[in-house]
């Protein structure tokens, strides 16, 4: 047999085991097998720091996290500010992860572990573009009290899915990410609350709110604003928009003064079936000097630094409410007032009853 034969029947015997091993374990040799116990990403851990740009996409849904000037960004809310800690956790599970487990390598079969059209997205790149780190992400598993998840997952280079450890959840909804809670005051120094033609005040932090009436005299509410004061005092939110002008006419409005000078005034509009919410913040020095006599708990040194703060943080947005939070803001005056007796005289009318008694 020529030698030229004899490396023509080799070579197809090597392709004949390669076929055989696609056919019997669904791999291709010739790309990464990996092995429990290794990272998820060889070397991410040296590179993740330089991490820039977090785009994530799922079922018509798409996310792009920015770093801009040390915070991270949410590009799909015109640059809103993300929750840092959430993106920092996410980067640091990709460059901690470790693979526990080699799972199914057939495409048909990544439905049932949320691998298929469900997948959700993942590219991480560092600030030229670069990709630190690619993958699809499917059905996980947290264990709260340990802290611990397991993730499946597919990146383009392995054989197979696997089950990795380590990662944390994430989510293609821009809103998801949004740096959501605001704690602009505490409530305690709260001393008065208008909301639409109801004005609530009281002596101090541990006083109970009282109304005070158009002609002056107090009136003790039937319900406390104490919660719904908490909706301005601690603002949660599910979404925001810019808001250039007005959509609409407010449908309710109000506004919080504290002994110390700050003022928080907020605006509730509709739109497209939910509640938001505008809110403005204003200092004055005037209004502190007016104050209980003595160090106000919880009193900045800077009342109009404060209040600049707040307003970096709020003009130019509105900030969607949960339904149940709007309801409080948007609360019939009847709700607060005290059920009115019935003073009608039940006497009879001594006209069409004239006295007989001699």
């Amino acid at each position: 047999m020529s030698q030229r034969l004899t490396n023509i029947l080799g070579y197809l015997t090597l392709f004949a085991v390669l076929a055989a091993i696609w056919v019997l374990f669904g791999e291709d040799p010739t790309l990464n097998q990996g092995a429990r116990g290794e990272a998820t990403f060889e070397n991410l851990d040296a590179s993740i720091n330089e991490a820039s740009e977090i785009r994530l996409t799922q079922e018509g849904l798409t996310t792009t996290l920015k770093r801009v000037e040390g915070y991270w960004v949410v590009s799909e809310r015109n640059d809103f500010v993300a929750q840092g800690d959430k993106v920092r956790a996410f980067l640091r599970g990709l460059a901690r992860s470790k693979r526990r487990e080699p799972k199914t390598a057939s495409n048909d079969r990544f439905d049932l572990i949320g691998l298929g059209d469900k997948a959700l997205n993942v590219s991480v790149l560092d600030a030229s573009e670069n990709t630190l780190a690619e993958l699809k992400m499917g059905s996980r598993n947290e264990n709260r009290v340990s802290g611990r998840s397991l993730t499946y997952i597919y990146k383009e280079g392995d054989t197979r899915s696997w089950l990795v450890s380590e990662l944390a959840a994430a989510s293609a909804d821009p809103a998801w990410w949004l740096d959501n809670t605001f704690a602009f005051i505490d409530e305690s120094r709260v001393r008065s609350f208008k909301i639409n033609d109801l004005a609530f005040t009281r002596a101090g932090s541990d006083a109970t709110y009282e109304i005070i009436d158009a002609d002056g005299s107090v009136i003790l509410p039937r319900t406390t604003p104490n919660t719904a004061i908490g909706v301005i005092t601690t603002l949660a939110f599910t979404d925001v928009e810019r808001l250039a002008n007005p959509i609409s006419e407010p449908v309710s409005s109000g506004e919080i003064k504290t002994d110390d000078g700050l003022t928080l005034t907020f605006n509730i509009f509709e739109s497209g079936g939910a509640s938001w919410m505008q809110v403005n913040a204003s200092y004055n020095d005037r209004d502190r000097n007016n104050g209980p006599a003595g160090i106000l708990e919880g009193a900045p040194e800077n009342g109009e630094a404060e209040a600049q703060r707040i307003r970096d943080r709020v003009n130019g947005w509105l900030f969607r409410l949960e339904d149940s939070a709007a309801s409080l803001l948007k609360r019939p005056s009847a709700d607060y007032l005290p059920e009115v007796a019935n003073t009608e005289s039940t006497t009879p009318d001594t006209a069409e009853n004239p006295d007989t008694s001699s």
